[in-house]
């Protein structure tokens, strides 16, 4: 599977000063992000996009997916000792993390949550190894319509995905769909690719490459995050201080190896429920934290704890919810399809430096793939120490105020978009996203399905070209070929699936 002479190309490429210093920046960011309720490690990948235009793509992903694992056992760190998750991922620690914190056993909360963080993502990782070249294998055999049937299963998996919110515990399919659709719309902004017609160009050459990727990102996913946390500004900083007793023993600062062994079963099977929930687009790290709470509560022996201060529960929820980090690259470095948000942003960055992603990429940049998944599994261990070195200072973490961070990442969401084309009309660009990102997040509109619809645009539009060239303009070719007769059948399935259960949940309450 793997040549002497390309294992010792990819190691040579990974361990570099600058890929372990990147990987190590970006973990660190990403974990003061997490950990301050409010912001998230997705705000700061959005952003970090634009500052990775002079590095190689290998080590632009490697800082991006540091900042994403840091981010993601960041999350745990305000629910630990604050008592909200930093995090959306981090929803099914708060119970469990807060308790513990209040006797006294904030450190070891904290330990058991980036240990079982690491493991997990650590697993799911090599999930990613052995399964990328495979799949990519398979996904040779794609022509155009399978390629146009894929991404429509994709869309509507990632539109119709549930959403985990405090007041509602799903989504409905038709906001998701539409909020996939408004992506692929915005996607034929420019020129259209077959003929050089000028497409909803408004009249402007600023718009004739079509909508800049990167202040799109950063106005969707940053700006309208820092409008709407500032709309709330009468919440901002003013998080009073809650008294956390100090250690009453050793015991209660550290995790024994004993027992962090003794909760395999919870670990390995909160692992394996993230990869699985990793592996299906759409869904994310929530979703992942509570299949591996669940978990929790099957195999712990202390059930009667689960909620009011155990380390089973603690375990379980982070396992699931790091394990998403590495699975979810699973069907983008295979298939070309972004799992999630994340992935989509990564996806972007190939696309900036001039990668194309898609069926084959394993077996046409085998280097660049394996460097990415060991950085992977190097970063892994890069937030082990780093994490463990910063547990000491988390408490300041959770209490910064946000009112002198904010301006400041405002500032650098307008020089992120500046940067790259030094062109005012990106500015703008990141301005309008901005504000419409809000719109969107009132009204419960995933940007994640949005930003994939953006993404796969390109793909969805030149392949459904290509599939009508070749059948003469029938669309009986996506029905002919199996593979893609099998995703439209499933599209089908779910679309109609999803509805029905809509209507029994809206029947029920």
């Amino acid at each position: 599977m793997f040549s002497q002479e390309l294992v010792r190309e990819v190691l040579s490429t990974v361990f570099t000063f600058q890929n372990i210093g990147g990987m190590s920046l970006g973990i660190f960011v990403g974990t003061i992000l997490g950990a301050i309720p409010g912001l998230t490690s997705t705000m700061g990948i959005a952003l970090a996009v634009s500052f990775t235009y002079g590095i190689n793509p290998a080590t632009a992903i490697m800082v991006l997916m540091g900042a994403y694992k840091g981010g993601i056992w960041g999350g745990s760190i305000a629910a630990v000792l604050a008592g909200t998750p930093g995090a959306p991922g981090s929803a099914a620690t708060v119970a469990d993390g807060f308790a513990l914190a209040q006797k006294g056993q904030g450190r070891k909360a904290l330990k058991m949550a980036l240990y079982s963080s690491v493991v997990a993502d650590l697993f799911s990782d090599f999930v990613l190894l052995f399964l990328a070249a495979p799949l990519s294998a398979i996904a040779l055999y794609f022509g155009p319509p399978e390629l146009f049937a894929l991404v429509l299963f994709s869309l509507m998996m990632v539109g119709s995905a549930p959403t985990i919110r405090p007041t509602t515990k799903r989504l409905g399919l038709t906001k998701g769909v539409i909020a996939g659709f408004i992506g692929l719309m915005l996607a034929t902004v420019g020129l259209e690719p077959f003929s050089g017609t000028p497409r909803f160009i408004f009249g402007t050459y600023h718009l004739y490459e079509g909508i800049n990727l990167t202040a799109l990102l950063i106005g969707l996913l940053s700006m309208s995050e820092l409008i709407t946390q500032i709309t709330r500004r009468q919440n901002l900083g003013t998080m009073e201080a809650v008294y956390l007793p100090p250690p009453a023993s050793k015991a209660d600062s550290r995790v024994s190896l004993r027992e962090f062994a003794s909760r395999w079963k919870i670990l390995l099977s909160g692992a394996i429920g993230g990869t699985a929930i990793g592996i299906i687009p759409g869904i994310g790290p929530t979703v992942g934290a509570f299949v591996g709470y669940d978990c929790a509560q099957k195999f712990s022996k202390e059930k009667e704890k689960l909620g009011h201060g155990s380390l089973d529960g603690i375990a379980g929820a982070e396992a699931g919810n790091s394990a998403v980090s590495g699975a979810n690259l699973i069907p983008l470095l295979a298939l070309g399809v972004p799992g999630d948000v994340c992935a989509a942003i990564l996806a972007g960055v190939f696309l900036i430096h001039g990668v194309p992603i898609g069926p084959g990429l394993v077996q046409k940049e085998p280097v660049l793939v394996y460097s990415i998944i060991f950085g992977l599994i190097t970063a892994n261990f890069l937030n082990l120490i780093i994490g463990y070195v910063l547990i000491y200072t988390f408490s300041f973490i959770v209490r910064f105020k946000g009112v002198y961070l904010f301006p400041v990442l405002m500032f650098l969401c307008i020089v992120g978009a500046y940067s790259r084309t030094r062109n005012l009309f990106d500015v703008g660009v990141v301005i309008v996203f901005g504000f419409v990102g809000v719109l969107l997040r009132r009204l419960n509109i995933p940007l994640a399905a949005l930003v994939i619809g953006f993404i796969l645009g390109p793909m969805c539009e030149l392949s459904l070209y290509q599939s009508l060239v070749i059948s003469r303009g029938s669309p009986l070719i996506f029905f002919q070929r199996p593979i893609a007769l099998v995703f439209v059948v499933l599209t089908i399935i779910f679309a109609v699936s999803r509805i029905l259960s809509a209507k029994g949940e809206k029947i029920q309450t």
